[in-house]
C-alpha cells in the first residue's frame, strides 16, 4: 500500500520478533488475483522465506 511499511521495515521487524519465543505466526492480506505485476506476491514470498529462516 502506498505510504505503508517498507520491505526493509518489515524485515527489520521480523528480525526483532525472531528473538522471542514464537509459537505461531500468520501472514495475511495478499490477493494474488489483484496483483497483476506479481510484485506483492514476490515480496510476500521473500518475507515468508526470511521469517522461516529466522525462526528455523
Amino acid at each position: 500500500e502506498p505510504g505503508g511499511v517498507s520491505y526493509r521495515e518489515l524485515l527489520d521487524a521480523l528480525k526483532e520478533a525472531s528473538g522471542f519465543r514464537i509459537v505461531g505466526s500468520d501472514f495475511m492480506e495478499l490477493a494474488p488475483r489483484l496483483d497483476l505485476s506479481a510484485a506483492s506476491t514476490a515480496v510476500a514470498c521473500k518475507l515468508l522465506r526470511e521469517w522461516l529462516l529466522l525462526i528455523g
